[in-house]
């Protein structure tokens, strides 16, 4: 997610927020929920609307018609 959105954009989300260090089981879940959260807060300041999508819904993969729209938006 935060790479797809810098890779569209370059510099959405500065480099050093993103978790990469996934060693730890118990925070695993954790960093991928902070890093979700990241790219969401990154797609509304680039002008995503975005309504009834959670960064929780983004780690489980529940991939529903809204992320859709908004790899359309960027696709733009």
């Amino acid at each position: 997610g935060s790479k797809l959105i810098n890779l569209l954009v370059p510099e959405s989300i500065p480099e050093n927020l993103i978790q990469t260090d996934f060693s730890d089981m118990r925070k695993r879940y954790f960093y991928m929920i902070e890093n979700q959260t990241l790219v969401l807060n990154a797609a509304r300041r680039l002008g995503c609307t975005l309504v009834n999508i959670s960064p929780a819904d983004l780690v489980s993969g529940n991939v529903h018609p809204d992320f859709l729209n908004l790899l359309y938006f960027f696709e733009k």
